[in-house]
């Protein structure tokens, strides 16, 4: 004859749980950190006449000109149709 065992989960007492109220385990690091100094990028003006703004002017012209092909995502999934339409910039329509 055998016994039948709870298969039901004990909760464990809250003393017994060391680990303080909405903290996570932290792992022990015994070494000394040395994290480098944060470096921003330059500041670039983009004034009139500025070689930034040049450069950003060219780069805007050329990607203007670029012909995508962007398909249609239904369910998750790219459909191509064959059927194409224009589209507009967001800033220049």
């Amino acid at each position: 004859m055998s016994t039948q065992t709870s298969t039901i989960p004990t909760p464990i007492p809250a003393a017994a749980n060391t680990q303080p109220a909405g903290s996570s385990p932290i792992a022990a690091f015994a070494g000394i950190r040395r994290v480098p100094q944060p470096v921003n990028d330059p500041n670039r003006s983009y004034a009139p006449g500025s070689p930034e703004r040049a450069e950003l002017k060219a780069r805007l012209k050329a990607m203007a000109a670029e012909k995508l092909d962007i398909p249609l995502v239904i369910g998750g999934k790219e459909v191509r149709t064959g059927r194409t339409a224009q589209t507009v910039m967001p800033h220049d329509h």
